[in-house]
């Protein structure tokens, strides 16, 4: 009789959340993704063409080889013939394999040095992977199989094993969550520090570990470190926090590097000045200045955009060259033409995930139904790194199913969200299902954004996208962007599609046309805080809050203008009614005020993106 069977595999949070660099977060979702595809890789082996029916391609034998461009979620469905426990095993047995088969590749170079604890990692490893499955008989009702195998599941899942740890006390703990001891041996740190040969790049610590003077890391994070990833693909040099950040100001140099006029010629002077310098002063201490393999720039080549930014200057020049490396970008902002102003250190963390995916399982009826839901899946996944990266110049972490994690820079931010979302409802339009009250439903797509400054740690930044994307959740079917500023506290903006980036694409574009003066939503936001919140259902005390938003905007001064029109007045207060028909688009004065102030972030990244735009 045939099974269905279900396989998780983890520990998905360990995999990818606990990172300390970009990269480190990138390969412990691809690392996670390579041990579920081959689960999935075993299970089409043994069982033949069709027997997936999660994950589902078109083409099996070719999506699911390793080093494929496909992403696989932590979760396997099959029909099976053979024995469930025979299958499950061998599963397992495939993903050992290929975990050992990546960290050989990684620590390739370290297997002879005596100061690797080589034995300790692999009993690390060994012990990190997490497999847990249920099988069923599949008796004609297939809902009915699957959800009691999932039950099982959720019980198996809950009786975890605590085995005893495999390798005896040694000190100290990866710097990266704490849970296991280092591997690299203490002398290592001891003959760096009296050579300085970590500062030097000859032969020291992150020529040889991936690490800095300060940095322990487990077997788990450095094969994070030093995996090595898909062929092909810009694996080995992830975008860093502040590339992501300097995206704006790339654009720009590179609209005004191909105008043909004056102006080019004083950006490829001034930046190939700098970039002289920059070279210079990174032989005098060993820095590296980065490189991205996979986007190409025409003046900038293939450097990471860090050394753009004034807050990362100290990590590739010496102390007594630092202001004159300030000297020399100062230059490089003068003749993009930025009027004094400084690019916005920060960039956008997307995070993003399916509504209601259980219940448009539940109303698969069949295993076909199932399996034609999986496969729409997969092709929104894969469709998502033409979204992310060619489209809005982001960088991808992971996609796999209906979740998405990425870095995307803020001139772009708004419109990759809203183009995920666009291609989820698409591709789900097919899938709608009855709920509670009887109405079709399609699934949609929640979307959460952390805004964070490039030098705040990475740990933070995940933790206020997953934040933002419990708000979006909540919602459902929405958008939620969260601000984190380093001289101020957390903010959120949250409602549905179709409301909020209306809104905000109506604010940015009043302030690119200058009928918006910059600190209205500060404005505001004091009104908020004295005012609000407003006693249920009292119009007076509404019309009163009106009124003194309107007084606010018209004592508001614009560039161009006295006084905020009144057409501008009238645009802003009809965000705050909203559609009189709907509550979803009604929003408070609290609200607008913090929507206006991101907008103006948002803002400012475009403008800063299309100098020739402006000119225009």
């Amino acid at each position: 009789m045939a099974s269905l069977l279900v396989m998780s595999i983890g520990p998905v949070q360990e995999f990818i959340a606990t990172a300390r660099r970009c990269r480190d977060l990138w390969f412990g979702s691809w690392l996670l993704s390579e041990l579920s595809k081959a689960a999935a890789r075993s299970i089409h082996i043994q069982e033949g063409e069709g027997a997936l029916i999660f994950p589902a391609f078109g083409n099996e034998a070719i999506d699911l080889a390793a080093n494929s461009a496909s992403n696989v979620a932590n979760k396997v469905v099959a029909q099976i013939k053979n024995s469930p426990r025979e299958v499950a095993e061998a599963a397992y047995e495939a993903m050992q394999k290929r975990l050992q088969a990546l960290s050989q590749s990684a620590f390739s170079a370290l297997r002879s040095n005596e100061l690797f604890h080589q034995e300790i990692a692999d009993k690390q490893l060994a012990d990190v992977l997490e497999c847990y499955w249920a099988a069923v008989p599949l008796e004609g009702d297939y809902n009915r199989a699957r959800s009691r195998a999932e039950d099982l599941l959720a019980g198996r899942k809950n009786t975890r094993d605590f085995n005893a740890v495999r390798w005896g006390d040694y000190v100290p703990k990866s710097s990266l969550d704490g849970q296991r001891e280092s591997v690299i041996d203490e002398r290592a740190y001891d003959e760096a520090r009296e050579r300085k040969a970590e500062q030097a790049g000859r032969g020291g610590l992150r020529s040889r570990f991936g690490v800095n003077g300060a940095e322990r890391l487990c077997g788990v994070g450095l094969l994070k470190r030093l995996g090595r990833g898909p062929l092909g693909t810009r694996a080995e040099n992830f975008f860093s926090t502040s590339h992501t950040a300097s995206l704006p100001l790339l654009e720009r140099m590179r609209q005004l590097g191909r105008s043909g006029d004056s102006r080019s010629q004083r950006v490829h002077e001034a930046v190939q000045e700098y970039r002289r310098f920059l070279q210079e002063a990174a032989k005098e201490t060993g820095a590296e200045l980065g490189y991205i393999p996979r986007q190409g720039h025409p003046l900038w080549e293939r450097w990471d955009g860090g050394s753009l930014l004034e807050e990362r200057l100290s990590e590739y020049v010496g102390e007594d060259r630092l202001e004159e490396a300030k000297k020399h970008l100062r230059r490089v902002y003068q003749a993009l033409e930025m009027g004094g102003v400084r690019p916005a250190p920060y960039y956008g963390i997307l995070l993003a995930d399916g509504d209601r995916m259980g219940k448009a399982i539940d109303a698969c009826k069949s295993l076909q139904e199932h399996r034609t839901l999986s496969r729409s899946l997969e092709g929104f996944a894969q469709h998502t790194r033409t979204i992310v990266e060619e489209r809005h110049d982001g960088d991808l972490v992971y996609a796999g199913g209906d979740d998405v994690l990425a870095f995307v820079p803020l001139h772009q931010l708004l419109s990759c969200a809203r183009a995920l979302a666009q291609s989820f409802r698409d591709r789900m339009s097919s899938f709608g299902f009855i709920d509670d009250n009887g109405e079709t439903l399609t699934p949609t797509l929640s979307v959460g954004v952390a805004i964070v400054h490039h030098v705040e740690p990475l740990s933070e930044g995940l933790a206020l996208v997953r934040r933002a994307e419990k708000a979006a959740k909540k919602t459902r079917n929405a958008l939620a962007i969260a601000i984190s500023k380093r001289s101020g506290s957390e903010q959120t903006v949250a409602g549905y599609w179709g409301s909020i980036d209306n809104r905000l694409d109506q604010q940015i574009a009043l302030y690119r046309n200058g009928r918006i003066p910059e600190g209205t939503g500060y404005h505001l936001r004091e009104l908020a805080l004295t005012m609000e919140p407003a006693p249920a259902h009292n119009s007076r005390y509404a019309a009163m809050l009106h009124h003194e938003v309107s007084r606010i905007l018209g004592r508001r001064q614009t560039g161009s203008s006295a006084f905020v029109e009144t057409e501008t007045t009238d645009t802003l207060l009809s965000q705050l009614d909203g559609e009189k028909s709907s509550k979803k688009s009604s929003i408070s004065v609290g609200q607008l005020a913090q929507e206006l102030i991101l907008s103006k972030y948002l803002q400012d990244a475009i403008a800063l993106s299309e100098p020739l735009t402006q000119n225009l």
